[in-house]
């Protein structure tokens, strides 16, 4: 499985969850930032707060790639290349060369799998 974390669509929170997940996964806390994006009741983030509240992410490493143009370019990267192969949303998961928008469940993902499978 591979996982990106992209924008589509305007700036904002989006666009800015996916730097903050970008660079949190550079450090192998892509996860942890993830589960803290989503678990989010507004729109207000603290993007500088998010890595010190966990002690998997190094937090002076963290600001550094939050605050590096380069980081931005990547994620637009990403933003353009989802783009190109048709995203239309997230998450957007492809199977054999099928696009489904939306999160699955186990179960949903386990019956297309495996109708794949005996095809």
């Amino acid at each position: 499985m591979y996982y990106k974390p992209v924008h589509l669509g305007e700036f904002g929170y989006n666009y800015f969850s996916a730097i903050a997940a970008h660079c949190a996964g550079r450090q192998k806390g892509f996860d942890t930032i993830h589960r803290k994006l989503f678990g989010e009741e507004s729109r207000e983030v603290d993007w500088k707060g998010l890595a010190e509240s966990t002690d998997r992410i190094d937090n002076t490493e963290y600001l550094s790639c939050i605050e590096d143009r380069a980081t931005e370019e990547e994620v637009k990267k990403d933003e353009r290349s989802s783009s190109k192969l048709g995203f239309r949303g997230v998450p957007y998961i492809i199977i054999n060369g099928k696009g489904f928008l939306g999160a699955l469940s186990y179960q949903q993902l386990e019956t297309i799998v495996q109708q794949e499978l005996h095809k």
